[in-house]
């Protein structure tokens, strides 16, 4: 029990020493950060994975006999969300989304204006509103 007790006590001081320095050294030279973010991102993810491949996986195929089909429809699902959202979401420019939600959010300020004072009046809401 009590080697347990250090194991555990070392690992997340471990833990908590690697992630301090990986937020110093991400604040530290930020456009480098910046510029490899979809690398930490694909890290990340791929961390994820290979656990539920190597621990989850194993466990849940010898505790159900239904869990290939789970497996096999859980992925199917995901597979076919992703594509959804590559062909309806991601095919826009960020330009057009950026100026999609800069309308949405100034219709929603107008809206908000003209309900708090009954009239676009107040300095704010006119150069929102445009009147």
């Amino acid at each position: 029990m009590e080697n347990t007790f250090w194991t555990a006590l070392g690992a997340s001081s471990l833990a908590a020493i690697v992630t301090t320095i990986g937020i110093y050294v991400i604040r530290r030279f930020e456009r480098w950060g910046s510029e490899n973010t979809i690398y930490f991102i694909c890290f990340a993810a791929g961390v994820l994975i290979s656990v539920s491949f190597l621990h989850i996986i194993p466990k849940a195929l010898s505790m159900n006999a239904n869990a290939p089909f789970y497996l096999f429809a859980g992925y199917i699902s995901l597979h076919l969300f992703s594509r959804f959202i590559n062909a309806f979401v991601c095919d826009k420019s960020s330009n057009e989304r950026i100026r999609k939600w800069n309308k949405l959010s100034w219709i929603s300020s107008c809206k908000k204006n003209y309900r708090v004072s009954g009239k676009p009046s107040a300095a704010k809401s006119t150069e929102l509103c445009g009147g």
